[in-house]
């Protein structure tokens, strides 16, 4: 089976670091209150913390590549992708890393190398993830964005969405809510 995988908030738990780091920047760099105004943002910082284009920015330059690196992966996902591999399937990593104007393919390998992640393929800058998953021919696709998941969902692609803060009380449709790499691998064996 080919298995097309999200990085941030999938794999790893990014959202923890996007905040703590969010709300030193926000303190710290622009002498604000640290104060989340809007935490359904996917942790995009402009909608979060509300700021302005240029503030994000400086975000962006000041602290995501060190996110990007030291976010920690979630509990189990590393030996369930040894289970994976060793069951025979591919694993394909589909990511927006890239976007943020850091060296996503640097970034993503050396967190891949560092935790001697197996996989098959890394697809970063991806802005259509149905589009990479047609093109890849994904069999089952896990992410954490809503959006993404229901539209590969709805294009007859088996779908889960990794539960976190941001689509927990989310309309999902027919997409099948998972919390955990361990739930997540028993339910690929009963595919």
């Amino acid at each position: 089976m080919n298995i097309g995988i999200d990085i941030d908030d999938t794999m790893t738990n990014t959202a923890e670091m996007l905040i703590a780091y969010g709300q030193k920047y926000d303190i710290e760099e622009l002498k604000r209150d640290g104060h989340i105004k809007n935490d359904k943002g996917y942790f995009w910082h402009n909608e979060v913390f509300d700021w302005s284009k240029e503030e994000w920015h400086g975000f962006i330059e000041k602290y995501i590549e060190y996110i990007f690196e030291n976010a920690s992966p979630k509990i189990f996902m590393k030996e369930v992708f040894d289970l994976l591999k060793q069951d025979g399937h591919n694993i394909i990593i589909i990511t927006t890393r890239g976007l943020e104007g850091v060296n996503a393919l640097k970034v993503c390998k050396s967190l891949f190398e560092e935790n001697n992640i197996k996989y098959d393929k890394l697809i970063n800058n991806s802005h259509d993830k149905l589009k990479e998953c047609i093109e890849n021919n994904i069999d089952l696709f896990i992410d954490d964005r809503i959006e993404s998941c229901k539209a590969v969902s709805e294009a007859g692609i088996n779908t889960f969405i990794m539960n976190t803060p941001n689509n927990n009380e989310a309309d999902i449709g027919n997409v099948q809510r998972v919390y955990s790499w361990i739930e997540i691998y028993h339910k690929i064996k009963q595919l």
